[in-house]
């Protein structure tokens, strides 16, 4: 008499044959692409429980470095930076992220977005700057900025 498990045991192997012999080519490769993009949509792990999302899960499905690139010059992160360089210097103390939105707005920067005030964020972050102090706002980090880089020169 048969058991189930061998019956399991050997349409395992049989899978993974199967597997082996097709994972070279173009459309298993795509459907494995496929199922990626389903994962990554529907939150679930490959066998179907939830997964939570997590900034290195996401970088892995898109297949993208965790490396931060500088700012090109004259682009909008570079300009909005400059600017922000300049208030939180003339304040002398930490700016929240609204009056920060609000004085830059006012100087004529435009900051777009669905959330211009989250685009201000994001802007700041990657310039690679600013840090900010929780409660209070964005302050200057040690080592950063025009002054300390015409020192270094």
């Amino acid at each position: 008499m048969v058991q189930h498990s061998d019956i399991l045991d050997a349409a395992l192997k049989e899978e993974a044959e199967l597997l082996r012999q097709l994972e070279n080519t173009v459309e298993f490769q795509k459907l494995e692409a496929i199922r990626r993009v389903i994962r990554a949509y529907r939150g679930n792990d490959a066998d179907g429980a939830p997964k939570p999302e997590t900034r290195v899960r996401r970088r892995i499905l898109r297949r993208t470095p965790l490396v931060r690139a500088k700012p090109q010059k004259g682009s909008a992160i570079e300009e909005t930076a400059d600017a922000a360089e300049r208030i939180l210097r003339k304040a002398g103390r930490p700016v929240s992220r609204g009056e920060l939105y609000k004085i830059l707005v006012a100087q004529g920067i435009a900051i777009g977005g669905k959330n211009p005030r989250n685009a201000l964020a994001t802007r700041l972050y990657h310039s690679g700057r600013f840090q900010t102090i929780e409660g209070q706002g964005y302050v200057l980090k040690a080592g950063h900025g025009k002054e300390s880089k015409a020192a270094s020169e």
